[in-house]
């Protein structure tokens, strides 16, 4: 039975290491493959994959340390490992890569963040693995300025959990949970608490608002170092009544189906997973034409788009959805059948194990004939 190892850098289930778990989880089910997955120590990744695969835990510490390539290469020796699949960076990229070869193995790897890197870094790094995947057309796209061959790189989007993430408010649970009334309308952004994530964008666009909607709350999930400065900013324009910050929650699925809109107004973007979960949950969404975000909000259709920064656009939509329960249930429905046929777990899943039988069957034919 061929061995594929997954490596995954990051600490927490969520972002890029919960579609790992997706892929480890859907992949076993067809019991086709052993799967070793290659993460921190004490990450949440390796206790909920524990059931489902081989887990090896180790010390990753970042991009300069060199000695992850030997105790990443002692992991694929160890379990015969014939496709090592890199799924982050934090040096997981670049040594994962180096053990992989040293080790004799495969390789594929994916990429979620769309921020450019030196080109003779990327030249390194890309041109040496045999698979390269992008979330995103605009990760790709960006990936295509420091790597000239178009056909180095190719398109395997992120998915959501189609059946966990569904449309089932609980609105009495949700106006006690967070102090809303029956008749507020509530919408939220769903991310980071960083600068490119646009809150203040979001916040200027809503405050005037207000006096045409006096039911209108903002919800604020996520954390991130930025918290204390909007929180202050909040304060100083008195919106703190409207505004309310809620913090990192592990119940988005039974959170985002009370939303009535959500809005990610960022100005760079990977794909935005947080918009396949609100899609999923039929919450319409405003977004920013920026990154890998048109593929995963369909203008007029799961929602609209905005150019970055555009404070009067945005404001422009959010009262056209506001005023419209129609134009948002026609929305929330063709989101929820948009992600059932395009972002399924096992349409990713279907898409790697083809990634994976192409690798793997020049290595078997060989075996065969030898």
């Amino acid at each position: 039975m061929p061995v594929i190892a997954h490596i995954e850098a990051g600490r927490h289930l969520y972002g890029g290491a919960l579609q790992v778990y997706y892929l480890i989880a859907e992949l076993a089910k067809s019991k086709q493959y052993k799967q070793v997955l290659i993460c921190p120590v004490g990450s949440e990744i390796g206790q909920k994959c524990a059931g489902l695969c081989q887990v090896v835990e180790i010390e990753m510490k970042g991009d300069l340390d060199l000695a992850m390539t030997a105790r990443i290469r002692k992991a694929l020796l160890r379990y015969e490992v014939d496709i090592c699949h890199i799924h982050s960076r934090r040096g997981a990229d670049i040594w994962g890569l180096l053990a992989a070869k040293w080790a004799g193995c495969q390789t594929v790897l994916t990429r979620r963040v769309d921020n450019k890197e030196p080109n003779w870094l990327a030249s390194f790094k890309y041109r040496r693995f045999d698979f390269v995947a992008a979330i995103s057309q605009g990760i790709k796209h960006v990936m295509l300025q420091s790597v000239a061959n178009a056909s180095q790189v190719e398109v395997i989007r992120s998915a959501v959990d189609v059946d966990t993430y569904q449309v089932t408010p609980q609105k009495d649970w949700f106006c006690a949970e967070f102090n809303f009334s029956a008749q507020d309308k509530v919408i939220a952004i769903v991310a980071q608490l960083i600068k490119r994530k646009g809150h203040a964008v979001l916040f200027e666009a809503v405050e005037p608002l207000l006096a045409a909607n006096p039911n209108l709350k903002v919800l604020v999930l996520g954390q991130g170092p930025l918290r204390e400065e909007l929180e202050q900013k909040v304060k100083q324009r008195n919106l703190h009544q409207q505004i309310i910050f809620a913090g990192f929650r592990n119940d988005l699925p039974r959170v985002l189906p009370n939303l009535d809109i959500v809005v990610h107004p960022a100005f760079a973007e990977g794909l935005g997973v947080s918009l396949l979960q609100a899609s999923a949950c039929g919450v319409p969404i405003i977004a920013s034409r920026a990154g890998g975000i048109p593929e995963a909000v369909i203008d007029g259709v799961n929602g609209f788009l905005v150019e970055p920064g555009e404070v009067n656009a945005l404001r422009d939509k959010l009262q056209c959805l506001l005023a419209d329960n129609n134009l948002r249930q026609q929305i929330a429905m063709a989101g929820r059948q948009l992600m059932e046929r395009d972002y399924a777990i096992s349409v990713m899943a279907n898409r790697y194990h083809e990634v994976y039988q192409n690798l793997l069957n020049p290595y078997l034919n060989q075996t065969s004939n030898a």
